[in-house]
């Protein structure tokens, strides 16, 4: 198993080169495009981890799609050193870790919101509104339904989980009565 931080390395590169050449748009395009094609084309993936397939021929695989999109030379000499260095396989992998990067490297914050019931509309916008106010920070913002939470909300920020819900709290109370 290979590790997180091996793959963040390969991300952190890329989305640092597209940004600092002002070519970030068309650079997340083409990977966007590249990661579609590993997620919806299993024969693709199959291709590029079998270790049976010759270097040279899955070389010939990238010199192909190249062409046919259109990539960006950054990006598919970044697709060229991912299949000499054996990392294709972590495609998709790297490709959400590029996001990441793209997003901490332009201030956003990854939220993420967790609540017993959907919030719509001018609720969420209103939520959204605050935690961007409160954190200073651009929002990437998704929201997500868990009834078992019962009420209140969970909140993953940056990786960091705030969690409000009347299920901890429950939860919480029953450990205190037990352990009495």
């Amino acid at each position: 198993m290979i590790r997180k931080s091996t793959l963040l390395k390969y991300a952190r590169s890329l989305a640092e080169v597209a940004r600092e050449s002002g070519l970030t748009a068309k650079v997340k395009s083409d990977f966007d495009s590249l990661a579609a094609i590993a997620r919806d084309i299993p024969e693709f993936m199959q291709v590029m981890r079998n270790p049976v397939v010759a270097l040279s021929a899955k070389t010939g695989v990238v010199d192909v799609l190249d062409r046919k999109l259109g990539l960006h030379p950054y990006v598919a000499e970044f697709l060229r050193v991912l299949v000499r260095q054996h990392r294709i396989m972590h495609l998709t992998a790297i490709h959400e870790l590029f996001e990441e990067e793209l997003d901490r490297l332009a201030g956003v914050l990854k939220t993420r919101v967790v609540t017993a019931r959907p919030l719509e509309g001018a609720a969420l916008e209103r939520l959204h509104r605050e935690l961007a106010g409160r954190l200073g920070h651009a929002l990437t913002f998704e929201s997500a339904v868990e009834p078992n939470l019962i009420g209140g909300l969970k909140l993953e920020v940056a990786g960091k989980v705030y969690d409000g819900s009347v299920r901890l709290q429950l939860d919480r109370l029953k450990s205190l009565i037990v352990s009495d």
